[in-house]
């Protein structure tokens, strides 16, 4: 199993009073970093108007960190892809894919927090279809040679791209939440990132109707989040710093938080588990259960910054050998 590391370190939390172009060169120094400790894969997320300054541009931000590493595959977690028009994303991807030297794995998503859709001018009922109808662009300009689009959001005439990306077939992904989404993955032969609670029936339900094997796709889980410590006299302090992000981050992914994607939800979203605190053993052993006899090919990790040495010395090589191999 690949593992890797969700970056959304590109946002300034409270009290981070740093400019804000050291938050970025921050955040792309430590992709560097996991590199060199071992870590497979390295995601950025994508959102905007953010308060927190939130990167609005993970393609750019992705192709600095292609320039700076050689190694480790970098991709998104998720691409806000009802924003985007096809044809230029599919340049864009092509292009960023030649710069990192085939190293790209592009998670496409539909999108959750209505003032961005507001501002987009893009109506969110369609976010879905938008994203799928994407997909399917970008899947036939890489594959042909020259093409019409016709569907039921984008009409687009002799489509001709000339610059392909390096991998071929090139990764897509979908990443999200929705079973009907999920199961559609399957159906539709795009690998998935699942988060955390998702059930991974669903797409093993979409790949069987498609009649696709599970050896030729990726799966990959967003793991809960993971607070390792080097000693258990340390768990103490870390359990409640562990319990201060948490509240937090259940603020952030809420009804009202992520209001589109949890609208009408008739209990409250829990839709990260409380997170794993512990020494390396300790975590190790609280995972197991899940993935190391697992269907499960990436596993995405958020270790705090300052705990990814002691992650990557003791437990890397454990959860490479978990799971499934990629395809």
């Amino acid at each position: 199993m690949h593992v890797g590391t969700l970056n959304s370190l590109v946002r300034r939390m409270a009290g981070d009073n740093r400019p804000l172009v050291q938050i970025y060169r921050d955040a792309i120094n430590l992709i560097v970093h996991t590199e060199k400790l071992g870590f497979d894969f390295a995601l950025s997320g994508e959102h905007h108007f953010m308060p927190t300054q939130w990167n609005p541009s993970p393609l750019m931000v992705l192709a600095a960190i292609a320039q700076r590493t050689s190694r480790i595959r970098l991709g998104t977690l998720v691409l806000l892809t009802p924003f985007y028009e096809p044809v230029r994303l599919s340049e864009d991807l092509a292009t960023l894919d030649i710069l990192s030297n085939g190293r790209l794995d592009i998670a496409f998503g539909a999108g959750s927090i209505g003032f961005e859709f507001e501002t987009f001018r893009v109506d969110p009922r369609e976010r879905t279809g938008r994203m799928w109808e994407t997909m399917q662009i970008v899947r036939r300009t890489f594959a042909e040679e020259e093409f019409d689009h016709q569907g039921k959001y984008f009409k687009i005439p002799h489509i001709r791209q000339t610059t392909k990306p390096i991998q071929d077939p090139f990764p897509i992904w979908y990443g999200g939440y929705g079973p009907k989404n999920i199961e559609r993955a399957g159906r539709e032969g795009v690998h998935v990132q699942l988060p955390s609670g998702a059930r991974v029936e669903h797409y093993l339900a979409g790949l069987e109707a498609s009649g696709r094997s599970l050896e030729q796709m990726n799966v990959g889980y967003w793991a809960p989040p993971l607070h390792v410590v080097a000693t258990e006299a340390e768990i103490p302090r870390e359990r409640e710093f562990a319990r201060k992000l948490a509240e937090e981050r259940a603020k952030e992914y809420s009804p009202e938080g992520r209001d589109i994607a949890f609208s009408g939800a008739a209990a409250p979203v829990q839709v990260f588990p409380d997170p794993i605190v512990g020494t390396p053993k300790q975590v190790l052993e609280a995972l197991a259960p899940k993935f190391e006899k697992s269907c499960f090919t990436h596993l995405v990790v958020a270790f705090l910054p300052h705990q990814l040495d002691l992650a990557a010395s003791e437990m890397l090589p454990t959860l490479h050998s978990w799971g499934r191999n990629p395809a």
